[in-house]
This record gives structure tokens, C-alpha cells and sequence, in this order.
């Protein structure tokens, strides 16, 4: 029992403070959607594969990279980026980081608009 309430209190002092939120009734269900965010429910496939504006940021990406490719959903965007992403050789390192960055970018970007910090 002493375990947990040390491992409570270091939790308690290393955690960042931010606002209470009411998550129901800020998020569940909001119309109210920033731009980057569209009306229709949001899942992983809608957020970097449907989304307009998100979508072209990963097109973009690929066309740096001088890949021919058109993205499509997450399954077979996921099947894709494996198949291409083999191996140790640089170009395969080279898409595997620029898809896991993308995928980050792409959601911070979301997460502060949704959350007020952009």
C-alpha cells in the first residue's frame, strides 16, 4: 500500500497542471468544429485520409520524397508504407521517418487546434 501512495505523490509533482476540462460536454458530439476538424465523426482513417487539408500535407510529403503514390485509407495506407518501408536501406529508413513525423505532426496539428492551443 505504501508503494502506491509514493508512486501517487511523484505522479501528483512530475505531472503538468492544465485546466479542467468537461469533456461530454466540450467534445461528445460537438458541431462546433474547428477547420481542421470536420463535421462528420472523426476517426484515424477520416483524420489523415478523408480530411482535405490533411490529406495533402501527406501528398505533399510523398511528392518531396519523389514517391508516386496516391494515399488511401489507413489499413491500406499502413499495408503500403510496410511493403515500401522493408529493409535498412535509406530509402526504406527515409519513408519510415517520414510517415511516423507525418503522423505526429499531423495529429499535434489536431490536438491544438481542438484544444485551443493554436
Amino acid at each position: 500500500m505504501k508503494g502506491k501512495t509514493i508512486t501517487r505523490k511523484v505522479y501528483k509533482l512530475l505531472r503538468e497542471d492544465y485546466p479542467l476540462v468537461n469533456w461530454k460536454t466540450t467534445m461528445y458530439q460537438n458541431m462546433a468544429r474547428p477547420r481542421a476538424v470536420s463535421f462528420s465523426e472523426e476517426n484515424i482513417n477520416h483524420l489523415f485520409f478523408v480530411c482535405t487539408e490533411l490529406k495533402l500535407i501527406w501528398q505533399k510529403v510523398l511528392r518531396w520524397l519523389k514517391i508516386d503514390h496516391v494515399p488511401m485509407d489507413w489499413t491500406a495506407e499502413l499495408r503500403w508504407i510496410t511493403r515500401h518501408s522493408k529493409g535498412k536501406g535509406w530509402k526504406a529508413q527515409l519513408l519510415k521517418s517520414a510517415a511516423a513525423e507525418t503522423v505526429y505532426a499531423l495529429w499535434k496539428y489536431r490536438n491544438d487546434v481542438c484544444f485551443g492551443n493554436k
